[in-house]
């Protein structure tokens, strides 16, 4: 009766310690940090461009409304698109949206667009939050996963800190953001090629 009210009875699992010591566990937390750099760069930023590109307050504002929408889409689906697909894979596609997202966001001159990027990056950012103690859990096991996916967030979570100053700074060299969102596609980019390299360790 206890084998079945534990889930991780039998299952190989890693001590954070242990996980430290794995080339898996710092390409995860090189993912993360890699994607997490710029992650809250367009939610402290994109009211101002649009309000640079012409659109009222209420308009700037509503971008932040769709990114929720977007995240909640991201966060309801990518849990189900993993279990079919599997984590790297699922964590794959949340990088690409985010990728996308970038992309048109660099290119956008129209609240339209805007909105369109702000729903797909926010649903490809939120995708890859979820999924972290999912990817943690599958190449570790269960019977640490909080300890290990804390460790990661705190390490990419520091980095996440750097983004919007960094697009500032950016920003006021360039006049304008178009490099900061093509900084966060470039990143995503390089998290991918980690990504192909993750193999579960070996215990």
């Amino acid at each position: 009766a206890d084998a079945e009210a534990s889930p991780t009875v039998g299952e190989v699992s890693w001590s954070l310690g242990e996980a430290r010591s794995t080339a898996a566990f710092w390409l995860i937390t090189g993912i993360y940090v890699l994607t997490w750099a710029m992650l809250f760069f367009p939610f402290v930023h994109l009211p101002i461009l649009a309000i640079e590109l012409g659109y009222g307050p209420a308009s700037a504002a509503s971008l932040i409304g769709v990114m929720g929408v977007g995240g909640f889409v991201g966060r309801m689906a990518i849990g189900w698109l993993s279990d079919l697909i599997g984590r790297s894979p699922g964590l794959a596609v949340a990088l690409a949206a985010q990728i996308v997202g970038y992309v048109i966001f660099a290119q956008s001159g129209h609240l339209a667009y805007l909105y369109v990027a702000a729903a797909v990056f926010s649903a490809g950012n939120s995708s890859c939050t979820s999924l972290l103690p999912a990817v943690a859990g599958d190449a570790f096991g269960r019977g640490h996963a909080g300890a290990i996916t804390g460790f990661i967030v705190a390490i990419a979570g520091a980095a996440a800190a750097i983004g919007p100053f960094a697009a500032s700074l950016i920003k006021d060299a360039t006049g304008s953001y178009q490099t900061a969102f093509l900084i966060g596609a470039a990143l995503n980019i390089a998290a991918i090629i980690l990504l192909t390299l993750l193999r579960p360790p070996q215990k």
